[in-house]
């Protein structure tokens, strides 16, 4: 084994978590900006079925990408509030994994409609 290279690699692998939590402010931005010109263009176009569908369907896109995103955020977080057990030993750090996996499992949950019931989200689709 080669200490050097190893704690090299370490680095390199903290820079980069690093330059991503830094990057966060500037995505959510860039996201919170794409969400705000949909918005307007549904409030403010006459929209026919076609456009309507093209509209749904880049939005969806993008909404998919912010979720993604926000995901990456909130795994980065527990490994933010749990960085320091990585230096201390074998256990901490299995500890930060099973922080991390939790984590995650809890992200890819169904969304719960927090207004509508089921069943207008049903009649508004006109199922």
């Amino acid at each position: 084994m080669n200490i050097k290279e190893k704690v090299i690699e370490v680095c390199k692998l903290l820079d980069e978590l690093e330059e991503f939590d830094n990057s966060i402010s500037n995505e959510m931005q860039k996201y919170d900006y794409i969400r705000c010109d949909f918005y307007h263009l549904i409030e403010n176009m006459k929209l026919d079925s076609k456009k309507c569908y093209r509209v749904c369907r880049d939005f969806q896109k993008v909404l998919q990408e912010r979720r993604k995103f926000k995901n990456q955020v909130e795994l980065n977080r527990v490994f933010k509030d749990n960085k320091n057990k990585l230096i201390s030993n074998k256990d901490n750090r299995n500890i930060l994994l099973t922080n991390i996996g939790k984590t995650e499992k809890r992200l890819n949950t169904q969304y719960k409609n927090r207004y509508y019931t089921d069943e207008q989200i049903k009649e508004m689709l006109g199922e």
